[in-house]
């Protein structure tokens, strides 16, 4: 059984990061689904072994964006799931000044920003 990815952001052809991550994941074996970010399912981002927030902000959806962040969050301290952000969108002020812990011992987080273009 190969790794399932999910990959979260709103696919588009104008960010060239979109285009190749795919391909590295299928270099690495990984499968991946990509999830709109007004589409993000709690249930099915807890079953994925593993989520990317992906460059593309503004999402279309912030709530969906930050849905996927908690979740992925939450099942990587559970379960030792991976979680990765390469989105500028999540060191914003207002989420990265926030209360919330956004800590992950079980598994590493990166968030990495300027990948997007």
């Amino acid at each position: 059984m190969s790794t399932h990815i999910l990959l979260v952001g709103d696919e588009s052809p104008h960010i060239a990061s979109h285009g190749r991550i795919p391909g590295i994941l299928a270099a690495l074996g990984a499968e991946h689904t990509w999830v709109p970010t007004d589409r993000v399912d709690p249930a099915g981002l807890a079953a994925a072994d593993g989520v990317w927030l992906v460059p593309g902000s503004p999402y279309a959806s912030e709530a969906g964006a930050l849905t996927a962040v908690r979740v992925a969050i939450s099942v990587c301290r559970r379960a030792g799931n991976g979680f990765t952000a390469t989105s500028a969108w999540l060191r914003a002020p207002t989420r990265s000044s926030s209360s919330e812990d956004w800590s992950c011992p079980a598994a590493t987080v990166r968030v990495r920003s300027g990948l997007s273009r």
